[in-house]
């Protein structure tokens, strides 16, 4: 019996542009921006009120996407109006600010009941694209739309979309592995400890991190029981670390400022007696990344 699983699809965009383009902060950051503005342009139709108070909110494609309206008596999130959305954003080249770019892969992650937009996903960055980035207007055009390393852009300028679904699922266990396992943080982690973001933090704080990310995904896009309440192994320790904080900046056109995105970059060894569900929540973060803002790209996780 599955207690726990996600249904997810990863979709790798293969951009090319016209001339090279020198991105300033991290690609993923700039194709979520990009992403947002152009699925809201092509969905909305009520222009005049805000997600929350629309009644268009529950069947407009960006309102669930982007916004992922809950309501505040929802269990595993009592409080909270707002749910982690529907999809992430991962790149695979790591990002260098002097080095231009002329092809990207861009993987778009979809979990659950948002598999079905991916066409949606696929227009609005293919419009993106048409319109050009910023003042430079950089042009691109999507080569390939792969799932699975199978091209799924058609000819005709048209995706497949019968292609089969993933499925990360965990049963109950009792086992006990020791070992030592080094995690790669590839993006920025954002997690906070007693309320605050830093980069201290010990391996209970870094396997909670997981397990509230993996109760939202599995809640809302697919099913989460577990009857007891985890509570990480104590004897597992931090063994050894280089880490380090690093910020990166984007401009939010809905707020109209400059903000700031920073968190944890570099690697560590977590070394002790792990559960089967404590390996469990490492492979998940291993997939569908860690901590927040993981639909900007960070978080990416790799375990090595």
């Amino acid at each position: 019996m599955k207690n726990i699983y996600v249904e997810y699809v990863d979709a790798e965009f293969e951009i090319e542009f016209e001339k090279p383009f020198l991105f300033l902060t991290l690609p993923s950051i700039v194709f979520r921006s990009i992403l947002g503005s152009r699925l809201h342009s092509i969905a909305c139709i009520s222009r005049q009120n805000t997600c929350r108070n629309c009644q268009f909110n529950k069947s407009c494609i960006y309102s669930t996407i982007f916004e992922t309206i809950l309501d505040k008596t929802t269990a595993f999130l009592p409080g909270r109006d707002k749910g982690s959305h529907p999809f992430r954003i991962k790149i695979k080249e790591a990002f260098r600010p002097d080095n231009p770019s002329s092809r990207i892969f861009l993987t778009v992650q979809l979990y659950g009941f948002a598999i079905q937009y991916l066409p949606y996903i696929f227009y609005a960055l293919q419009q993106a694209g048409d319109r050009g980035l910023f003042k430079e207007r950089a042009v691109y055009k999507i080569k390939a739309v792969r799932v699975h390393n199978e091209n799924i852009l058609k000819t005709d300028g048209n995706l497949n979309t019968d292609f089969p679904v993933n499925s990360w699922e965990y049963e109950v266990k009792k086992d006990i592995i020791e070992k030592a396992q080094r995690i790669c943080i590839k993006t920025p982690l954002r997690f906070k400890v007693g309320g605050k973001y830093k980069k201290d933090f010990s391996a209970q704080d870094f396997l909670l991190c997981i397990q509230r990310r993996l109760i939202t995904l599995s809640s809302l896009y697919g099913k989460y029981e577990l009857e007891e309440v985890y509570t990480p192994s104590p004897d597992i320790k931090i063994s050894e670390a280089d880490l380090n904080w690093k910020d990166y900046s984007y401009h939010s056109h809905r707020q109209e400022k400059i903000i700031s995105l920073g968190g944890i970059e570099g690697s560590f060894v977590m070394k002790g007696g792990f559960t089967d569900y404590e390996n469990h929540l490492l492979n998940f973060a291993d997939i569908f990344g860690a901590g927040k803002n993981t639909n900007f790209g960070l978080g990416n996780i790799e375990l090595l």
